[in-house]
C-alpha cells in the first residue's frame, strides 16, 4: 500500500502489504488491508477461516485478518503477486461488514 502516515498501516519490507481486492473500476481497485497480527474480534476487523494461498506462500501459511478500517483506491501498478482467495462465503461476510461500517 505504500508508505503510510499517522495510525495507517505500514507493510514489512519495503512498505509492501498485502490487501484484499473488494471491487475493480477501470484500472483502479478498491482494496481492504490484511494483517496477520489481528485484533479481538471487533466490527474492524475479519478474521479470515477459508483462504487458499498459492503453492510457494503454503509454507508460511499463517492466518490472516482484514483491517476493515483501512480502505484505499489502488492503481493496478501498486500489486506485485497474488498470494491467495478468500472463500466467496468470507468475501461476502467482509463486503457485509464493509457495508455497515461504512454506510
Amino acid at each position: 500500500m505504500g508508505v503510510n502516515i499517522g495510525y495507517e498501516e505500514n507493510g514489512k519490507e519495503e512498505f509492501t502489504r498485502p490487501v484484499l481486492v473488494i471491487k475493480k473500476v477501470g484500472n483502479l481497485f478498491f482494496t481492504v488491508a490484511l494483517t496477520t497480527k489481528g485484533k479481538a474480534e471487533n466490527k474492524f476487523y475479519h478474521h479470515f477461516k477459508e483462504v487458499v494461498f498459492n503453492d510457494e506462500h503454503l509454507k508460511n501459511k499463517i492466518t490472516s485478518s482484514a483491517i476493515l478500517s483501512q480502505v484505499k483506491v489502488m492503481d493496478k501498478k501498486r500489486f506485485e503477486e497474488k498470494i491467495g482467495t478468500a472463500s466467496k462465503n468470507e468475501f461476502y461476510q467482509v463486503k457485509e461488514k464493509l457495508r455497515a461500517l461504512l454506510l
